[in-house]
């Protein structure tokens, strides 16, 4: 289901939640083959307003075996300012799932 029009929420008597609309593009390039770097641009517009703007983020992502990945996010933009988060992707059936 894609949500249409503003869709907002009280989460409690102070804090409200907003639905974040968010579009960009990213480029990478491979340092070695297991070694995967990306820059990227994105804009973000939300239902509150007090997240709309554009930001920037990086990524850095090692290919641990065939099936395993592991990788370090960073981004930055005005209304979250820096973000830094890490994941780990597992395949299951081999690389083309």
């Amino acid at each position: 289901m894609i949500p249409i029009g503003d869709s907002q929420q009280d989460l409690n008597w102070f804090y409200q939640a907003g639905l974040l609309d968010t579009y960009g593009l990213d480029m990478g390039y491979f340092i070695t083959p297991e070694l995967n770097a990306s820059i990227g641009y994105y804009y973000q517009k939300g239902d509150l307003g007090s997240a709309d703007g554009s930001g920037v983020l990086g990524r850095l992502a090692y290919e641990i075996s065939n099936a395993l990945v592991a990788g370090v996010n960073i981004s930055y933009d005005e209304a979250f300012d820096i973000r830094v988060s890490a994941d780990i992707k597992v395949r299951f059936g081999g690389a083309s799932t």
